[in-house]
């Protein structure tokens, strides 16, 4: 609902929405005749809607503010642990892993106030998960970072506070990170 990929049957979500959200889903959802690369460039916002919109992102993302998508793309890719080779490949030839952290990478790239995270460790090893949750920690920005995961140990590794369906808040601090059960 966040996302505004279904309706509430009642009341008002604010903030979120297909334009404010990013994706990263627990099935991925790339596009396997794509490269790493192309699926991330396609979500690469351009930059003249940035200055429209005053450029919500330059506090948050400033090294992809200046430069090109390809290259903006290739830096996410990298820092997530993909290697040139690999990043021009396509998708469909990856590990669930590999996809995995494109499917990571792609959600940034996008540049969204709200990035939504879907079990973004599975499939992961721990010290490609422990690599992937230091990507996600360091490029968060300003963006609110909703995380879904069944393992305490993402939330504290993200300083968030976990929330369990039902409304029940443990150790609230707010810190823009949950984790729902």
């Amino acid at each position: 609902m966040i996302a505004g990929l279904e309706l509430p049957d009642s009341g008002i979500i604010t903030g979120g929405g297909l334009h404010n959200c990013a994706f990263s889903f627990s099935d991925d959802r790339l596009f396997e005749e794509f490269s790493a690369l192309d699926n991330i460039t396609c979500v690469v916002p351009r930059r003249e809607r940035h200055k429209r919109q005053g450029n919500l992102f330059e506090k948050s993302a400033p090294a992809l503010q200046k430069t090109p998508p390809t290259h903006a793309a290739r830096e996410l890719l990298l820092a997530l642990g993909l290697d040139d080779d690999a990043i021009v490949k396509l998708v469909q030839t990856f590990s669930g892993g590999m996809k995995r952290r494109v499917s990571i990478a792609r959600a940034f790239a996008a540049e969204r106030p709200v990035i939504l995270l879907d079990e973004p460790t599975a499939g992961l090893d721990a010290d490609t998960r422990e690599a992937a949750l230091d990507f996600i920690k360091t490029r968060q920005g300003n963006a609110t970072l909703i995380v879904v995961t069944h393992s305490p140990a993402v939330t504290a590794q993200l300083g968030g506070e976990r929330l369990q369906l039902g409304g029940t808040i443990e150790n609230a601090q707010p810190k823009g990170i949950c984790e729902l059960d």
